[in-house]
């Protein structure tokens, strides 16, 4: 696609952006907050509840963003196809927004599942600290993973971009 001014080149850099902004906003989550939470929680309780604080608040914001992209990047490409243009870089950024959700479901629900049971005060489900850190951890690194998948989105976006 040539770098113009129009209405599809504005689609295309407006999808760049928010993949990028979503996706990077994941990868920080990874690199800052879970070890910041990992490293200064007194207890399993406060661990527990401020990965979930962070959890509520990403599980509100990153699915309607992650659509909403592989939704651009989709349109761009079926557009600049039809107008025989490169697209497979953005239909590629498109699967790869999408494929988040069968990452998330095969690998990181089971994790999410069994946090979310401890910070649930009508479960009482214990768990050691030791654990509990293993397991935000462990979400950290797989949602890294994850962040990561979108960023090869955005990556496959700016590429046709530019091309």
């Amino acid at each position: 696609m040539s770098i113009v001014s129009t209405p599809l080149s504005i689609a295309a850099a407006s999808g760049i952006v928010a993949s990028a902004l979503v996706n990077g906003a994941g990868y920080s989550i990874s690199l800052f907050s879970i070890p910041a939470i990992v490293q200064g929680a007194p207890t399993t309780d406060v661990l527990v509840r401020q990965w979930q604080l962070v959890f509520e608040k990403g599980k509100a914001l990153f699915p309607v963003f992650a659509a909403g992209t592989a939704l651009n990047y989709l349109y761009v490409a079926y557009r600049s196809r039809s107008r025989d243009l490169e697209w497979r870089g953005f239909a590629a950024g498109g699967v790869l927004q999408v494929a988040i959700v069968p990452f998330t479901l095969l690998f990181i629900a089971g994790v999410n599942s069994r946090l979310l049971a401890v910070a649930d005060p009508k479960t009482k489900k214990e768990m050691s600290k030791e654990v509990a850190k293993a397991l935000v951890g462990q979400w950290g690194r797989l949602n890294a993973v994850r962040s990561s998948i979108g960023l090869l989105g955005t990556a496959a976006a700016v590429w046709n971009l530019l091309t």
